[in-house]
């Protein structure tokens, strides 16, 4: 299953935060994209691509 919406949603919300004056929101967003991009990787890596 492709999770490109997920990381495509938090982008969205991390625009809105910047042109929104929500710097901290902003930043924690940012860190939940790159979160996402990481586990999204290592649930690839498992050869499985599913939940465990």
């Amino acid at each position: 299953m492709s999770h490109v919406w997920l990381i495509e949603t938090l982008v969205e919300l991390r625009i809105y935060a910047v042109q929104n004056g929500l710097p901290a929101l902003a930043e924690h967003l940012e860190m939940a994209i790159q979160l996402a991009h990481v586990e999204l990787a290592l649930r690839e890596g498992d050869g499985t691509g599913q939940d465990k």
